[in-house]
């Protein structure tokens, strides 16, 4: 049976000079998202979506890999 699992990204590293949609995620964070990637390893990925902003992304990238 096929699930589909949301992920909110974790929370970024906001810089005040930077849009918003530009934010990168803390080191702290990425570490989070690895663990995450760990925990979901034995289902079957058949795709990642994320938005466009950067933090979206990189969880996203970080989960892919």
């Amino acid at each position: 049976m096929p699930f589909l699992i949301l992920i909110r990204h974790a929370a970024p590293d906001i810089d005040p000079e930077v849009p918003s949609s530009e934010w990168r995620l803390t080191p702290a964070e990425r570490d989070l998202s690895r663990s995450l990637a760990r925990l979901i390893q034995g289902f079957e990925i058949a795709a990642i979506v994320t938005s466009v902003e950067t933090k979206a992304r990189e969880a996203g990238e970080i989960i892919g890999a």
